[in-house]
């Protein structure tokens, strides 16, 4: 016999399980863990979950609660699919958010899975050309062709004419050379250096290529890299050659670059930007991240990453607002691909019919005096 206590502890099982199966579920795969940039990922799911928990503390969507199932992938382009093929077989899963980078993207936009099953993307860090358009993948940031191609024309406005370009020789590295190669071609130049990196450079191979590009005399460096080795690209470049400068893209946390090289050293360090400025007050849509991020989030702190995870997270929230009943991954698509422009306060997502590529801002900040940024 179960009493009157054990009765009253089922019931209450029974009630949780049935608030649970009643969630809206958004699914990420992203790198979460481990020393590769797993920063990017973790505050991309901060302002998702910021976003979320503050739509659920006002009523949820259509009465239903929002909640983020998160995968780690290890950045392993088949985990990445292995994953999203899982995150896939949760019946109440609508959508997908916030993955983290070219290769894995583009195994996900390979694999056929989003065409297969129904389901659509809402963001993603990488801006490669290969997944723009890709069905069922929506963009809230700008291309990196874009992004790069504005970097550079800032740099040359500057007068800086020889630029050169250190990257991977991987998928991301190959479509940021060629955004950097096609901007530099509008202006009529050329790069004038380049240096490329394998798997696992060493900091010989790395010093090589600072070597090599402090040789060719340049005005910039364009660092179209992420991860470990940008970091310790971009601090032996300091070390080794201290008046040239670097311009980093915007996968590239500025944290890290001030913690490799000290705030000193890293002052006048450039990076691009494709989300709003998050360590200021001076968008409505940013106060309204950086409230939530600090009531729901406790601990995080404000980074681009976060911000780009809540602008995904916002995307998401409208297009189902305006999604038919019940809530489905068929009928937010419908919604996500009627959307139209749309103003989160003060930052516009717009998603192009041919490539569905939401924005086209591109901002520049740069690491002052004491470290932080200046926008």
């Amino acid at each position: 016999m179960l009493g009157k206590l054990g009765v009253c502890l089922v019931s209450a099982l029974i009630a949780s399980t049935a608030v649970q199966a009643a969630d809206v579920v958004v699914g990420q795969v992203a790198l979460l863990s481990g020393q590769g940039g797993a920063e990017l990922g973790q505050g991309m799911r901060q302002g998702v979950e910021a976003c979320f928990a503050q739509v659920n503390a006002s009523g949820g969507i259509k009465g239903q609660k929002l909640k983020l199932v998160s995968e780690d992938d290890h950045y392993s382009p088949a985990e990445t699919v292995k994953l999203t093929a899982k995150l896939l077989q949760m019946p109440n899963l609508v959508a997908l958010t916030s993955y983290r980078g070219t290769e894995t993207t583009l195994a996900l936009a390979k694999s056929g899975l989003l065409a297969k099953s129904g389901v659509s993307l809402v963001g993603t860090l990488s801006g490669a050309e290969e997944i723009q358009g890709v069905p069922n993948i929506y963009h809230t940031r700008i291309s990196f062709q874009k992004e790069i191609e504005k970097l550079i024309q800032q740099i040359n406005t500057m007068g800086m004419k020889r630029i050169g370009v250190f990257h991977p020789a991987d998928a991301f590295g190959r479509s940021g050379m060629a955004a950097a190669t096609k901007a530099l071609a509008s202006l009529g130049s050329k790069p004038a250096a380049v240096e490329i990196y394998g798997a696992n450079p060493t900091q010989p191979s790395i010093d090589k290529s600072v070597q090599a590009l402090t040789n060719a005399k340049l005005n910039a460096v364009v660092v179209i890299a992420s991860n470990a080795p940008a970091y310790l690209f971009i601090k032996r470049l300091r070390e080794l050659s201290p008046a040239t400068p670097i311009y980093a893209i915007s996968v590239v946390d500025h944290e890290l670059v001030v913690k490799a090289l000290g705030p000193k050293a890293a002052r006048g360090i450039g990076f691009s930007q494709v989300a709003p400025f998050p360590f200021s007050d001076s968008k409505p849509i940013v106060r309204e991240y950086r409230k939530a991020l600090s009531k729901y989030v406790p601990g995080a702190k404000p980074s681009y990453f976060s911000m780009q995870g809540y602008v995904n997270a916002k995307v998401l929230v409208l297009a189902m607002h305006k999604a038919d009943k019940p809530l489905t991954a068929k009928s937010v698509s419908a919604a996500l691909a009627k959307l139209g422009p749309v103003d989160l306060g003060g930052f516009v997502i717009n998603f192009d019919k041919r490539t569905h590529n939401g924005s086209d801002y591109a901002g520049l900040s740069v690491v002052g005096a004491n470290g932080q940024l200046i926008h």
